[in-house]
């Protein structure tokens, strides 16, 4: 048996920033949604939001609250339903790269059978993402719709 740590190689070197990373995966989300028939996500600075609160509450080793609408900030109403996906991958870098954000949302297509990305429900995404020295990248993706 092997074992490897540390925070590995990149295999392309371009860094993401927070609105590359969310553009990217809107991107790469809205065409997978459009294989399986599905309308377009738009992005969602409320949701963006809550998947940076719950990011935040992963690092630092807590659960979210199970009151996801009141991770919302304030004034922003009219959403019938939130749904969230996340994950942490390791040996990925220390920073974020389109090729992470990519291999989170292979892991979350391959594990959502009943509604993926969200399903036809969903119309907005919020997404956070972040990579640590460390070489550990965490990611969170929050599907919405709205009235």
């Amino acid at each position: 048996m092997q074992t490897f740590a540390g925070p590995g190689e990149k295999s392309d070197t371009t860094t993401l920033t927070a609105d590359d990373s969310r553009a990217t995966a809107l991107e790469e989300m809205n065409i997978r949604r459009e294989s399986a028939d599905l309308a377009p996500l738009e992005e969602s600075e409320p949701l963006d939001t809550v998947a940076g609160r719950i990011l935040d509450a992963r690092l630092a080793g807590e659960e979210p609250s199970e009151d996801i609408f009141g991770l919302l900030p304030d004034g922003s109403t009219g959403w019938t339903s939130i749904s969230i996906r996340s994950g942490s991958r390791g040996a990925s870098g220390a920073t974020l790269s389109a090729n992470d954000v990519n291999a989170f949302i292979d892991d979350w297509e391959s594990s959502d059978n009943e509604a993926p990305f969200g399903g036809a429900r969903a119309t907005y995404l919020g997404f956070a993402a972040l990579a640590q020295d460390s070489g550990r990248s965490t990611a969170v993706a929050v599907f919405g719709g709205r009235e």
